[in-house]
């Protein structure tokens, strides 16, 4: 894409995320005119499904540009990856969040396969708990709003994603980028805890502490406290 043209989408994109809906509306159109539905560029359909999703628009839109997508937008993390953030893997997440809301929630481990290479183990898990995340997620989106103790009992294997024993993982010679994206990580499972309500939040903020101040201390790659993580604004 030519620069100007990153330079617009950036533009468009601040005015969906940031201003009142009747402008977030207007350029959620300026946007789906300039980037029909087209299948040899998934990641920016899932993108626009979710945009369409939380400004209201109609199922058969957002249809059409999930439809879009592949089946399942699974990712490689590379072996000697150092990213901190989730930027190249979170259409996953994305696509789990916008079948969900549309009722059509995807398997976890049907939707992330296991790996025939050992040493890639560790971002199968990493992408089946964006999908269960996701999920949830897209639950809170649909306006189906879990209670507390739902919350966390949904959302636990994805917060004891790291609670591995060293035995567990030597084999996994990605596990160093699995790692790297902690913090984004949790970030990502706090936010949607939050989309369920502040006492959902607040319970799976506690089952985080808990496990970081027991016995498991060892296997977190950060401290999963309230000291870095405040309420954003939902996304």
């Amino acid at each position: 894409m030519a620069r100007a043209g990153v330079d617009r989408l950036r533009a468009e994109l601040a005015i969906v995320g940031d201003r009142p809906r009747a402008e977030g509306v207007a350029a959620l159109d300026r946007l789906c005119k300039r980037w029909p539905p087209d299948v040899t560029k998934p990641q920016r359909m899932v993108s626009l499904a979710l945009m369409l999703l939380r400004l209201g628009a109609t199922r058969d839109r957002v249809e059409a540009y999930v439809g879009a997508t592949p089946s399942v937008m699974v990712s490689g993390i590379g072996v000697s990856d150092d990213t901190k953030t989730l930027d190249d893997i979170i259409p996953l997440f994305a696509q789990a969040r916008v079948l969900s809301t549309l009722g059509r929630p995807l398997d976890p481990v049907a939707a992330v396969p296991n790996d025939p290479r050992v040493h890639l183990h560790g971002a199968v898990l990493l992408q089946r708990m964006l999908v269960l995340v996701g999920t949830a997620r897209g639950e809170a989106d649909a306006g189906t709003l879990l209670s507390p103790g739902i919350v966390v009992r949904r959302l636990l294997p994805a917060i004891n994603l790291y609670n591995r024993s060293w035995q567990d993982t030597r084999d996994w010679t990605d596990w160093h980028g699995v790692r790297g994206r902690a913090e984004a990580y949790f970030d990502l499972i706090l936010r949607t805890a939050h989309a369920h309500g502040h006492a959902a939040l607040m319970a799976v903020l506690e089952c985080m502490t808990r496990g970081w101040t027991e016995n498991t201390r060892h296997a977190w790659p950060a401290d999963p406290s309230p000291i870095w993580w405040t309420p954003r604004v939902s996304s």
